[in-house]
C-alpha cells in the first residue's frame, strides 16, 4: 500500500476532514492488513523517526526510515526586495499627496532586486552567504493598500518577473492564490508577450468535444491565451492542453494555484511565488502560508532527469526593503519560518488527537467536518477504543510519559459518544458507513420507502433524481442543509439560486437545483446550464459558476445518490429479492449522476470511447438512430 504525500495527515485547521479520514484509513489498514507492505512517501515530514517507530509498533514489524538529504537538483532560492531609500521616497510621496488619484498610482515605481541565498537552507545571517541581484532592467509598479499604504502588488510584479525570464527562453511557473488571479495574470500578459496556441496538442475531435461541452469555445480558458493556467476549475481536456503546451515549450509561462504543487510532475526553470499569505474567509483576514506549502511550490523549480538546476523567487505579500546590510523584519520571519527548515519542515501531529481535544473542550463536535467524522466512529465502543489506542497520538503520549492522560481523555470522549448496541440496524449501518447522521439516513430511507418493489424495477435514473428533488426535498426542505454542509457548496448554491442564506432554500430553489442536475444528466451544455440558473448575470467569461456546479456540487449529489442506492437495494431485498435482481441503473446511479449520463449503456459508451459528456450524448443519439 503506497500513501503518497503522506504529510497531509498532519493536522491543518482548514482541511480537517481530509486529514482525519486519511489518518483513520491508514490506522485501520495497518491493523486489519498488517502483513501488507506500507510505503509512506513525503519529503516534508520532520519527525520521520517517530512515524517509523509508530508504524513498527502498530504492525509489529520492522520499519525502515529513508531520510536522505541528497537532492538530484540544485536550486537558487531568493526573496524579492527593494532599496530602502526608494521605498521611503514612495511612502513620502503617498503621505504628502493631497488626494489618492490615478496619477499618483502610476508613479509608484520601484526597482526589483532579489536577495538570493548561496546555501540551500537559510540557517545563517552572514552577509557573505547571500547575494543581492537586480532582477529587471526596468521598474515595476507597486500599488496602494486599502488604507492607502504602499502594497507589494504581488501578482502583477510576479507576472513582470515571469515575462523577463520567458523572454530569455526559460519556462516559468507563477503560483498565485486563486483561479481568478490566474485569469488576471493571463489577461495582463496578453499585452506583454505574444499569444500562443494552447490547442495545438489537441485533436480535431477533442476540440469539437470542448466546443460541444461548453456550447461555445469562447468560454474555454484555452481561447486566445498568452500563457497557460492551471487550477481546479479546468476541465480534463483543458488541463491536458495546458500541461502539454507548457511541457513541450509552446508556452513559456504558466500561472497556477497551489494544487499544481501537490505532486504533479510539471517542472520549470523558474518558479515565482506571488505572496506568502492568503485570504481566509472564516477569519476575514490574511493568514500566512505554511512552510510546506511554499516549499512544495519551490520544489517545481528543476526536476530530476529534466533539469539539474532551478530558480525560485518569493514575492512577499508585504514590501520588503534593504539598505546595505540591513533588511526589514518580515524577511527574517520568512527565513526563520520557511527557508531555514529545508524540505522536512512539517511535524506530523495526529488529527485524531485534535478531534478528541476539541470535542472534550466544547462538549460536542464544533463543525460539520467533525460531525461527519464522529459518525464514522459510531461503532461499538470497544472496537473504537481498541483502534484509537493504536493511534499515532497514543504512541506519542506513551513516548512522552503522557499515556494515562491520553487514555483518560479517550475514555471521556468515548463516554460522550452514543453507544448504540443495534449495530445490525440498517439506519445505524448507513450512518457509520457513509458518515452521515442517523436523522439524515432515516429521512433518505423514508424517501426510498415511497416506492413499491414494482416501481423500483422500472424506475429510471432521471426519474429518481427528479422525484428526490422535485417531490421529496421540496416537501422535506429542512433536510436540505443537512445534506450539503460544506460552506463553499452553500455559497455556490446561494449564488445559483440568488438567495443570501444557504440554509433557507425555498421549494422553488430546490426544484431549480433538481432541474439543473437532470439537465446535466441529459447532456445540456454549459452555456444552456448557465441560462437556466437564477443568477444575476454578470461578466462570467469562463462560466465559473457552472464549472463549480459540475466540479464541486455534482460530486456531492453523486455521493447522496450512492447512499440512496445502498438503502434502496436493502429495501428491495427485504421483499425477498436477491441483490442481482436489483436494477443495474439504480446500482450505478451515483456514477451516472457524476458522469452526467442517463443510462448504463451510455455510461459504457462514454468510458469505452473516453468522450466528454455532451459529445457522448450527441454521438450516442446518432448511434441509436
Amino acid at each position: 500500500m503506497v500513501f503518497d504525500e503522506f504529510h497531509i495527515v498532519g493536522y491543518q485547521q482548514n482541511d480537517n476532514l481530509r486529514n482525519l479520514s486519511s489518518m483513520l484509513m491508514l490506522l485501520e489498514a495497518m491493523q486489519k492488513i498488517n502483513k501488507a507492505d506500507f510505503v509512506l512517501l513525503s519529503a516534508m515530514v520532520e519527525n520521520g523517526e517517530d512515524v517509523k517507530n509508530w508504524v513498527s509498533d502498530v504492525t509489529n514489524r520492522a520499519c525502515l526510515l529513508l531520510d536522505n538529504k541528497w537532492k538530484p537538483t540544485r536550486q537558487l532560492q531568493g526573496c524579492l526586495v527593494y532599496q530602502k531609500k526608494q521605498i521611503e521616497g514612495l511612502e513620502q510621496k503617498i503621505s504628502s499627496s493631497s488626494s489618492i488619484n490615478s496619477r499618483l498610482k502610476r508613479q509608484l515605481l520601484a526597482t526589483p532586486y532579489c536577495l538570493f541565498s548561496l546555501k540551500t537552507i537559510w540557517n545563517t545571517t552572514n552577509v557573505s552567504d547571500f547575494s543581492l541581484v537586480r532582477l529587471l532592467n526596468h521598474d515595476v509598479l507597486l500599488s496602494l493598500g486599502s488604507y492607502s499604504n504602499l502594497s507589494a502588488n504581488r501578482n502583477r510584479v510576479a507576472a513582470n518577473i515571469a515575462v523577463a525570464f520567458a523572454k530569455a527562453n526559460l519556462k516559468v511557473l507563477v503560483f498565485v492564490a486563486s483561479p481568478k488571479v490566474t485569469g488576471a495574470i493571463q489577461k495582463d500578459l496578453n499585452n506583454k508577450i505574444n499569444k500562443s496556441s494552447l490547442v495545438s496538442c489537441l485533436t480535431k475531435e477533442e476540440l469539437q468535444q470542448l466546443n460541444e461541452e461548453f456550447g461555445c469555445f469562447d468560454v474555454s480558458y484555452l481561447k486566445d491565451a498568452s500563457c497557460a493556467v492551471h487550477h481546479s476549475l479546468l476541465l480534463p481536456l483543458e488541463r491536458k492542453a495546458m500541461e502539454d503546451s507548457f511541457e513541450n515549450g509552446d508556452v513559456k509561462i504558466m500561472a497556477a494555484t497551489p494544487t499544481l504543487a501537490q505532486g504533479i510532475n510539471l517542472p520549470a526553470d523558474v518558479v515565482v511565488i506571488a505572496g506568502d499569505d492568503r485570504y481566509d474567509a472564516q477569519s476575514n483576514s490574511m493568514e500566512a502560508l505554511q512552510a510546506h506549502e511554499i516549499l512544495n511550490a519551490v520544489g517545481r523549480a528543476g526536476r530530476a532527469g529534466l533539469s539539474a538546476y532551478g530558480t525560485a523567487i518569493l514575492v512577499p505579500g508585504k514590501v520588503v526593503s534593504i539598505d546595505n546590510d540591513r533588511i526589514d523584519e518580515p524577511w527574517f520571519k520568512l527565513k526563520d519560518n520557511i527557508f531555514s527548515k529545508g524540505d522536512a519542515c512539517l511535524k506530523i501531529e495526529d488529527p485524531l488527537e485534535k478531534l478528541v481535544e476539541n470535542i472534550l473542550q466544547n462538549g460536542h463536535p464544533v463543525n460539520a467536518e467533525e460531525k461527519v467524522f464522529v459518525h464514522r466512529l459510531n461503532g461499538k465502543k470497544e472496537d473504537v477504543q481498541r483502534l484509537l489506542q493504536k493511534s499515532f497520538a497514543a504512541f506519542m503520549a506513551a513516548k512522552n510519559n503522557q499515556q494515562q492522560v491520553y487514555l483518560d481523555n479517550l475514555g471521556k470522549f468515548l463516554e460522550m459518544q452514543k453507544n448504540d448496541t443495534k449495530q445490525d440496524d440498517l439506519i445505524v449501518q448507513t450512518s457509520v458507513r457513509f458518515g452521515i447522521s442517523e436523522l439524515v439516513a432515516r429521512q433518505l430511507y423514508n424517501f426510498v420507502c415511497l416506492y413499491s418493489e414494482e416501481e423500483i424495477e422500472t424506475l429510471s435514473p432521471v426519474k429518481l433524481v427528479r422525484d428526490f428533488f422535485v417531490d421529496f426535498l421540496m416537501e422535506w426542505s429542512t433536510i436540505f442543509p443537512l445534506l450539503f454542509t460544506d460552506n463553499k457548496i452553500r455559497e455556490l448554491l446561494g449564488k445559483i439560486c440568488s438567495c443570501n442564506d444557504g440554509e433557507k432554500f425555498s421549494s422553488q430553489n430546490i426544484e431549480l437545483l433538481g432541474g439543473l442536475i437532470v439537465a446535466y444528466m441529459e447532456g445540456v451544455n454549459y452555456q444552456d446550464l448557465y441560462a437556466k440558473m437564477n443568477i444575476r448575470k454578470n461578466n462570467d467569461a469562463h462560466l465559473e459558476v457552472v464549472r463549480k456546479f459540475v466540479l464541486n456540487f455534482i460530486p456531492s449529489v453523486s455521493y447522496i445518490f450512492g447512499i440512496i442506492s445502498f438503502l434502496m437495494l436493502h429495501y428491495y431485498m427485504s421483499y425477498g429479492h436477491l441483490d442481482d435482481k436489483f436494477p443495474m441503473e439504480l446500482k450505478c446511479i451515483a456514477t451516472l449522476v457524476r458522469e452526467g449520463v442517463n443510462s448504463v449503456q451510455m455510461l459504457k459508451f462514454k468510458r469505452e470511447n473516453q468522450f466528454m459528456r455532451v459529445f457522448c450524448h450527441n454521438q450516442f443519439k446518432k448511434m441509436a438512430s
